[in-house]
């Protein structure tokens, strides 16, 4: 007897993809792994270099002028928000008084500076202690350190102005505040004077606009006379 069921045809395998990626596939991988590489790399210049760079440079300053200094790893730059800050700071050079500032804190207004106007936001000092002492021959020194050898360094690195170069631009702060300042002065008589800032605050210098001159509080001592005036 005939056996009248027929066995299935076979079905037609479907050829296996491929293992690899197409090539378009691989060098899209490879051009936006290399802008991610290049993205990161200029953040990490724009926010993370810019404070180390400074205390190296400001290191590398003081220790040529043999200025005894620490904190300079308080440092800290963002450019992107135009802020800077350092302290506490301590320094001296030789064997005089260690001066120290407790905080100094900038905050810039990039915006202004395509309008050609250095705008601070805001500026704060405070816990500062310093001795100013004029030597026999009249020359100032702060904590030791020569006032006129820090100018003398500060000039040689600024480039000539050019004529007019500057003359469009304006300067302008917001809000300055001064506290708890204390600085004594000796002059080459050996006669002392003592200032104390409890507190100054500076609001509204702008020199593009003349007609608001601003306002400032000032309360402080001048060798233990109070001083006050607004």
């Amino acid at each position: 007897m005939r056996d009248n069921h027929k066995a299935p045809a076979p079905t037609p395998s479907r050829p296996a993809p491929s293992a690899t990626r197409p090539w378009w596939r691989r060098r899209l991988t490879i051009v936006l792994a290399s802008v991610g590489a290049v993205v990161a790399l200029l953040a990490l210049l724009v926010v993370v270099a810019p404070r180390h760079i400074a205390r190296f440079v400001a290191n590398h300053y003081l220790t040529g002028m043999e200025i005894d200094v620490e904190g300079v790893k308080t440092i800290d730059i963002d450019l992107l928000e135009g802020q800077f800050s350092m302290g506490p700071v301590a320094f001296r050079s030789g064997e005089a008084e260690i001066g120290k500032i407790g905080l100094l804190g900038v905050d810039l207004s990039i915006r202004d500076l395509f309008e050609k106007q250095a705008l601070l936001n805001s500026v704060i000092v405070q816990d500062v202690n310093i001795d100013i002492k004029q030597g026999a021959d009249g020359e100032l020194s702060i904590n030791g350190v020569s006032l006129r050898q820090i100018l003398a360094e500060g000039a040689k690195d600024k480039p000539e102005p050019e004529p007019d170069s500057t003359s469009s631009w304006g300067a302008g702060v917001d809000n300055m505040r001064l506290r708890n300042i204390v600085v004594t002065f000796t002059n080459q008589a050996g006669g002392t004077a003592r200032v104390d800032v409890e507190h100054l605050n500076l609001l509204g210098f702008r020199t593009w606009e003349p007609n608001k001159p601003g306002t400032f509080v000032l309360s402080g001592a001048v060798n233990g006379i109070d001083v006050n005036a607004y």
